[in-house]
């Protein structure tokens, strides 16, 4: 969970597909952006500088939205425990503005498995709450179940949703293995079953870059 663009998979599982190549190239540049500027807080309070001084970073939300001007996919890292960062992500799709540049939210957080489940559910059909737990619940990354964030981004995705027209709602795309672990026994069954790099370029491949849809990819550092 520690790569924000890529996990972890077990040796053995990792290779070079297609899908991951492109999608490293659309990703590796966007994020490093992002990088420069998600220290809002400093960008806001800093003044400016002569000429030939180091660049000021600029205001994190209106940066990142123009971002998805140039490209199709936008990595930022999950917080993971970090609130400012968090809280920085759900007022990020909050924002109006959002749901103008952007059709889906790849969230590392979520098994594949389940995805006509979370469908339904951020679609704001009639599902059960404790039903579409298994999306976090039931994966390969534990933290993921026992995380307030979690709890609260697929929530506030399915409210915002409910008031917009359907042709600007949001879609969250599970990027974990689509691996039932009810039927995990033992580690040979994780190495045969669990690819994570490859579902999340599959993910992206498929159901995005392929589509020609824009989408922010949250993933953990």
């Amino acid at each position: 969970m520690h790569n924000p663009t890529i996990g972890r998979t077990p040796r053995g599982a990792r290779h070079q597909s297609p899908a991951r190549h492109r999608i490293r190239k659309y990703c590796c540049a966007a994020f490093l952006f992002l990088m420069a500027v998600i220290p809002i807080s400093r960008a806001q309070t800093q003044q400016s500088k002569p000429a030939g001084a180091a660049p000021t970073p600029e205001p994190a939300v209106p940066a990142i939205l123009a971002a998805f001007d140039k490209y199709e996919v936008v990595a930022m890292p999950q917080g993971h425990g970090m609130q400012d960062l968090n809280d920085f992500i759900l007022s990020l799709i909050r924002n109006p503005a959002f749901s103008e540049k952007v059709n889906d939210i790849e969230f590392e957080c979520g098994n594949s498995l389940y995805q006509p489940i979370l469908d339904r559910y951020i679609a704001g059909e009639d599902v059960q709450f404790t039903e579409v737990q298994k999306v976090w619940r039931k994966m390969g990354q534990p933290a993921c179940g026992a995380s307030g964030f979690v709890e609260q981004f697929f929530p506030l995705v399915r409210a915002i949703n409910q008031k917009l027209p359907p042709g600007r709602r949001l879609r969250v795309l599970a990027g974990d293995s689509p691996v039932d672990w009810d039927q995990i026994k033992s580690i040979e069954d994780v190495i045969r079953l669990v690819h994570r790099d490859a579902s999340i370029a599959s993910v992206m491949e498929k159901e995005v870059l392929s589509k020609h849809r824009k989408a922010l990819m949250l993933f953990g550092i």
